[in-house]
């Protein structure tokens, strides 16, 4: 192994294996009592997107090489050498050089949503609560021996896409979800809170459609396959963000043998659906709205 591939280690897991876990998760950042030093309010971060540390204390921060260096108190290259033997105590942990930021969590249980933390969150999201209890779950979950809640729905592998305040994560593989309709009208969104977005701005509970969240535009092709199941009348209508990925993704759709409707003009100057229908909770049913 090299520096490149040490550093391809998810930095969570290598804490988790030395019995390190979070205290606290907080949008795609999990937050640590520092491995490096005593103290009593917790402070290191690390990305979950970003691969990446900080201690918030000192000021220091890097990947997992210099981590390791910190931790051992030795330099980049003893770091490499000691990563290719058996050396290294925490090397006894056998990593994957992919990125699984899901692999420590178990599901509790699943059930009706009636947490009212979560109920706040979705009104801070203006959406409304009678279509999100219609068509999300509230999900129970552990992480390394500490339980949260979140807002979920299942994927088409038997995952589980949740969100709440402070995180956004899979349980499980991640994969598009699918809910069959029962009209020629195929609708994708990028995530579960733009679905709920749309049913909250057309004031309406459930929709006749087939629809397809990609729960990542790295789903892009996978929807694409699920849409080439369906038959070629089919028309599909698009609400993916306003942002680079938003676009490289419709792209990839527009290549399809269907008709396809960019929908983002909805929520133009706005990056998504939930960030257009947040600075308008009381907005009126839009025309055209009837998917």
């Amino acid at each position: 192994m090299n520096c490149q591939k040490i550093n391809q280690i998810p930095i969570n897991q290598f804490l988790f294996s030395l019995n390190i876990g979070p205290v606290k998760i907080s949008g795609g950042t999990l937050r640590y009592f520092s491995p490096l030093r005593k103290e009593s309010t917790p402070s290191f971060d690390v990305s979950l997107t970003k691969n990446v540390w900080i201690d918030r204390g000192t000021g220091e921060g890097g990947t997992l090489v210099d981590l390791c260096c910190r931790l051992e108190n030795i330099s980049v290259s003893e770091v490499v050498k000691k990563f290719n033997n058996d050396s290294f105590s925490f090397r006894q942990h056998k990593y994957s050089t992919e990125t699984d930021n899901t692999m420590h969590y178990k599901v509790l249980s699943k059930e009706l949503l009636k947490e009212k933390r979560l109920c706040d969150y979705l009104e801070e999201r203006a959406i409304r609560l009678p279509v999100a209890k219609r068509m999300v779950k509230e999900y129970r979950y552990s992480l390394n021996g500490r339980n949260y809640f979140a807002l979920g729905i299942d994927n088409i592998k038997g995952g589980a896409e949740l969100r709440n305040k402070y995180f956004k994560g899979t349980l499980g593989p991640k994969a598009i979800s699918y809910y069959r309709g029962n009209n020629d009208k195929v609708l994708v969104f990028e995530g579960f809170l733009d679905f709920l977005s749309h049913l909250s701005y057309s004031k309406k509970e459930q929709t006749s459609s087939h629809i397809i969240i990609l729960n990542s535009t790295n789903n892009t092709l996978a929807a694409k396959e699920q849409i080439l199941q369906l038959p070629k009348n089919m028309e599909v209508f698009l609400f993916l963000d306003r942002d680079e990925a938003g676009k490289r993704s419709g792209q990839v759709f527009q290549n399809l043998d269907r008709k396809i409707i960019d929908m983002s003009y909805i929520y133009k100057g706005y990056n998504d659906y939930n960030e257009m229908l947040m600075s308008k909770p009381k907005i009126k049913k839009s025309k055209g709205m009837s998917m």
